[in-house]
């Protein structure tokens, strides 16, 4: 299984072993990983519970066990709160639970955790599910002694867990009784981190930062403490379904402005403004109260604020899906709670989603722009699946197919869906079956029963079709670009209605490929540089071709099979082919052809189908301009309204009997 290590937190192949001591494990591919042997479980609906790594750090005395086992504690405690959304948690690790369950008991005994050891130490990980709008989630807790963070040597060795974070922890007590206390100590420790994180090629510039200032009940006793920040310790509940997120947004700018301002920190602030993707601030306290000086407090702790930091970690490594003014860090959750028609918001950022992931509702998907809005799916086989009985819009975003394994993007099985100024890529095809694939690895497929209209935006990069129409699916697609796709740009084997309109098919297998169909008209679209034909029909299609440029293909620019299309105002310049040719019982009419400029002949018939050909244009063709192959081929090849000039093997070749739709030259 694909995944990031929880240990590592390098992405990689995690194989399944039977391991002597430990049973079933994980094996993690990494030889440098600390701890490469990783829990059964963390694999069991991993999509749907993305690692959350919360790599807590800070120097010795400023609290990190102490937090850590306050948020273990809080977790177990939420669940009653949290009523509704099934919300449970599950541990991963029989001997990690147990560790975990007498340091919760101590705590609640008041008795607080001795000094970390500054060494590497195996993660917390707890499995979080049906967490209110976010999900689920995998917490997985590091913590290792503050001395790590005194030198560039010992962060090395006992705080290494930092280099590949997406974010980071840090707690930060303010009491100047501290064994190291002041900005003095925190600017050095900084320093510390990012030097260190330079010599073990981490980069800082692409992690998030959450300073959490510790011990807040002692801070709670200075007038000067900004007011957000009292509102979010006192706040009666950090549900992420409620209204915290506001507090925690004005307790953060607050938190900053007072660091800077009036606590002498400014150095600190500028520096992680600088070095850091993002900054955020909270105010915590793990206790409550102070503890004696043999470490025990005179009453049981009454933690404050500790989710804090895991909110902010979600926050900051999930984009936002908006219902209304409501915030979800789940999409699945916000397009199931989203009321029919309603329009689903959806923040700059990728939207990893799990398996499956299905539209089955009338709904809009409106992202921030297709270069900064991604829904990325992991699916096996299909992507995103679209059975709606009403419109399923999606406007605004990208949709990147992720899994490992083949898979369409999007498959459109019923309703209708609309994509608006859409990218769609990353189809990945099975192998050949007995000459079948099981999946075609197409961007968009239309099956029978369902329609999509397509406005704008890109397919393109998937190993199968861009936008294929297969049974008795239909729709449209205008103004789109379709390009390097495996297959065809645009493919239709259905006998519905197919319209493309404006629209570029650049390097792709075929530019638009028509077969079978009720009704189609391509109008004034592009099919440049693809690897065939710029379009091809056959096999009973009477599409209508206007006003549509082929050009450069590698193939012929059109290719007619057994079809019988009105082809009108066709230009085919510098294909490798020929302009158009006509094979089989291909039949129709071509009105005003241009073939200038392609490395066969202008216009080629080698079939015997009725076809009617006039005021063709067709010139410096590097074989005929016309081209009858055929005694028996009924095709009036219109002469008389033509203009045949430069082509190298010359103008007109005819082997029909002299007379016959006007004689050969």
């Amino acid at each position: 299984m694909h995944a990031v290590c929880p240990h590592c937190q390098l992405p990689g192949d995690l194989t399944e072993v039977v391991d002597r001591d430990l049973g079933r494990v994980l094996r993690c591919p990494n030889e440098r990983c600390p701890f490469r042997d990783v829990p059964i479980l963390y694999a069991d609906e991993y999509a749907d519970h993305p690692p959350c790594q919360v790599s807590v750090i800070g120097l010795s005395g400023h609290g990190k066990t102490v937090y850590i086992d306050a948020v273990l504690q809080e977790i177990t405690r939420i669940g009653g709160q949290w009523t509704g959304s099934g919300f449970n948690q599950v541990w991963l690790d029989q001997a990690q639970l147990a560790r975990a369950r007498k340091r919760i008991r101590d705590l609640r005994a008041g008795l607080l955790p001795k000094l970390t050891k500054p060494v590497l130490e195996r993660p917390l990980i707890v499995r979080l599910s049906n967490v209110p709008r976010v999900g689920g989630s995998q917490l997985v807790l590091f913590d290792t002694g503050g001395e790590a963070f005194r030198s560039t040597e010992m962060l090395a060795d006992g705080g290494r867990y930092v280099v590949h974070s997406p974010a980071v922890v840090w707690l930060l007590s303010l009491n100047p009784n501290e064994p190291e206390p002041g900005s003095e100590y925190a600017h050095q420790m900084l320093n510390v981190y990012l030097l260190g994180m330079a010599q073990l090629g981490g980069r800082p510039r692409e992690q998030d930062l959450v300073i959490t200032l510790t011990k807040g009940d002692e801070l709670l006793t200075r007038p000067d403490l900004p007011k957000a920040a009292r509102d979010a310790l006192y706040a009666p509940s950090y549900n992420p379904a409620g209204g915290i997120w506001g507090t925690l947004d004005a307790a953060s700018d607050e938190l900053k402005r007072w660091l800077a301002e009036d606590c002498g920190y400014h150095d600190l602030v500028n520096l992680a403004d600088a070095r850091f993707r993002s900054v955020r601030y909270c105010i915590t306290s793990s206790q409550g109260a102070p503890a004696g000086d043999d470490r025990q407090l005179d009453f049981r702790p009454m933690p404050r604020g500790v989710l804090a930091p895991l909110l902010w970690l979600w926050r900051l490594a999930r984009p936002p899906a908006w219902v209304g003014t409501d915030m979800y860090l789940d999409l699945p959750g916000a397009v199931a709670a989203a009321p029919d028609g309603a329009t689903v918001r959806l923040d700059a950022g990728t939207f990893r989603l799990p398996a499956p992931f299905a539209l089955s509702r009338p709904v809009t998907l409106a992202g921030a722009g297709a270069d900064r809005t991604v829904l990325e799916t992991t699916s096996p086989d299909i992507g995103l699946e679209v059975y709606s009985d009403g419109r399923v819009t999606l406007r605004d975003l990208t949709v990147r197919n992720a899994a490992a394994g083949p898979a369409d993007v999007v498959r459109v099985t019923g309703g209708e869906l609309a994509l608006d100024a859409v990218t769609v890529t990353g189809g990945r095809s099975s192998k050949l079956v007995n000459g079948i694939r099981k999946t075609a690895g197409a961007g968009v497929t239309v099956r029978s029963g369902a329609s999509a209209v397509v406005t704008g935006g890109t397919i393109g990069r998937n190993a199968g079709s861009g936008l294929k129409f297969v049974g008795s699916g239909g729709g449209s697609a205008t103004g789109t670009t379709f390009h390097h796709n495996g297959g065809g740009g645009v493919v239709a084997h259905t006998t519905g209605s197919v319209t493309v309109v404006r629209c570029t098919c650049r390097s792709n297998q075929t530019g638009v490929h028509l077969e079978r169909l009720g009704s189609c008209l391509v109008d004034e679209t592009v099919c440049e540089a693809n690897k065939t034909s710029g379009i091809a029909v056959c096999k009973g299609a009477a599409p209508t071709v206007t006003g549509t440029v082929c050009s450069g293909n590698r193939g012929h620019g059109v290719l007619v099979t057994d079809a019988s299309p009105a082809l009108e105002q066709l230009t085919a310049t510098g294909n490798a082919g020929c302009g158009v040719l006509f094979e089989g019982s291909a039949a129709g009419v071509a009105r005003k052809t241009t073939a200038r400029g392609n490395g066969g002949d202008g216009v080629r018939v080698t079939g015997t189908g009725p076809l009617k050909l006039e005021q063709t244009e067709a010139t410096k063709n590097d074989g005929y301009g016309m081209v009858v192959t055929d005694p028996a081929a009924a095709v009036d090849l219109g002469l008389k309204g033509s203009t045949l000039n430069g082509n190298v093997a010359g103008n007109v070749s005819d082997v029909r009997p002299r007379g016959w739709f006007g004689g050969r030259s």
